[in-house]
Formats: structure tokens, C-alpha cells, sequence
């Protein structure tokens, strides 16, 4: 008579495990898919870096450019650059079996994420608030150009700040 071999899962215990377990990498996940995998995330990286730097920069450096959309715009960059250096970089390291995301305990990762998240979506929606009253009250808004200009940086503050 054959034996039935209902489980192949290990017994459970109610004794905790002081040490983390290690993170598995497939040993069919070879080198060169590695290799490309960071390429490709450092390529991307370092567009995004300089694309929404140069974004920033032309945005403060220059008087002309400043409005409540270029001021959106610059937001919108910074929260592109603090999700390239945040999640990219972690995702990728995790991926490799470096495991950063794990050693944090995940919730800094975690909670960056919706910070980012959120403030994207409030930025955009501002944004579009903003667009809204030009369109509603153009006449207003002719004549309120720098008082507009203060409440948005006060606002972009404010989520920064309320996050």
C-alpha cells in the first residue's frame, strides 16, 4: 500500500525566527536579463533626472516663467524626481536580491509612495481648478494674475506640508 503525502509544507510553530529570511532569486533569471533590466532602469533614471531638473531649473531661474501652470509643471517634476530616486531605485534593488524595500520594513517605500501619489493628484487637480477660473472668469483672472500666483505656491505648500 503507497503512502499519501498530503502536505509538503514545512510544520508550524509557534516559536519565532529572530532572523529575517533570505530573499530567493531565481538562479533561471540569468545574468544578462539582469544586466539589461539595470541598463534600461539607469537610462531611465538618469532621462528623468535631467529631463524634470531642467524642468525646475527654467522654472525658478527664469521671471517670465513664472505662472500657476509652470508652477504646477515644476511640482509635478519634483514629485517625478522623488519617485525615480525612491521607487525606482528600490524596485530595481529589489529585484536583484538586495532586498532595501525589506530593510526598511516597507512602510517608508510604502508610505512615499502614496505621498507622491497624492500629491501628483492634488497638484493636477489644482491645476485644473486653475484652468477652470480662467475659463470661467477670464476678466478676474486678467486682474489677479500675482495674487493667483501667491495662492498657488501657498496651496503647493500646503500639500507638501499636509502630506
Amino acid at each position: 500500500m503507497a503512502s499519501v503525502v498530503l502536505s509538503t509544507l514545512p510544520p508550524i510553530s509557534n516559536e519565532t525566527d529572530p532572523t529575517p529570511p533570505l530573499l530567493v532569486v531565481d538562479p533561471y533569471f540569468g545574468q544578462p536579463v539582469q544586466k539589461a533590466i539595470g541598463i534600461f532602469t539607469f537610462v531611465i533614471i538618469a532621462v528623468g533626472l535631467v529631463g524634470n531638473s531642467a524642468v525646475i531649473y527654467i522654472v525658478v531661474r527664469y521671471r517670465d516663467m513664472h505662472t500657476t501652470t509652470n508652477f504646477s509643471f515644476a511640482n509635478l517634476a519634483l514629485t517625478d524626481i522623488l519617485l525615480l530616486v525612491f521607487q525606482a531605485l528600490s524596485i530595481t534593488l529589489d529585484i536583484f536580491g538586495y532586498g532595501v524595500s525589506v530593510s526598511l520594513n516597507c512602510w517608508p517605500t510604502f508610505y512615499l509612495r502614496h505621498v507622491i501619489g497624492e500629491v501628483t493628484g492634488l497638484t493636477l487637480a489644482m491645476m485644473s481648478y486653475d484652468r477652470w477660473r480662467l475659463v470661467a472668469y477670464p476678466l478676474e483672472a486678467v486682474k489677479h494674475t500675482e495674487r493667483r500666483k501667491r495662492v498657488f505656491l501657498f496651496g503647493i505648500v500646503i500639500l507638501w506640508a499636509g502630506k
